[in-house]
């Protein structure tokens, strides 16, 4: 049982101990990318966007009434193209996917 105990306690502190590493250096031209800050500041605009205007038409249009008309369906009951099952043709002929 000692035995045992010490090969443990060996292997864990072998394996305790981290390697080293090493940051990068900074380099002072990657750190100011004119296209990241354009990301930041376009990033509260199109947050407004998706939560103003995309998402409450999305639910208008998901509601019972305008679905016939919009032509939406929920995601699950569209077959995807690498299920072969799914995709088989229906009972009117035409397949699913085009």
């Amino acid at each position: 049982m000692r035995k045992i105990f010490f090969i443990f306690l060996i292997i864990t502190a072998l394996s305790s101990f981290s390697l080293l590493a090493s940051a990068d250096e900074y380099d002072r031209d990657e750190a100011f990318v004119s296209w990241k800050l354009m990301a930041y500041a376009i990033y509260p605009a199109g947050y407004i966007i998706e939560n103003a205007i995309v998402k409450p038409t999305h639910w208008l249009i998901s509601l019972p009434l305008l679905k016939e008309i919009s032509g939406h369906e929920e995601l699950s009951k569209i077959p995807f193209a690498f299920d072969k099952e799914k995709t088989k043709e229906t009972e009117a002929g035409k397949n699913w996917i085009h």
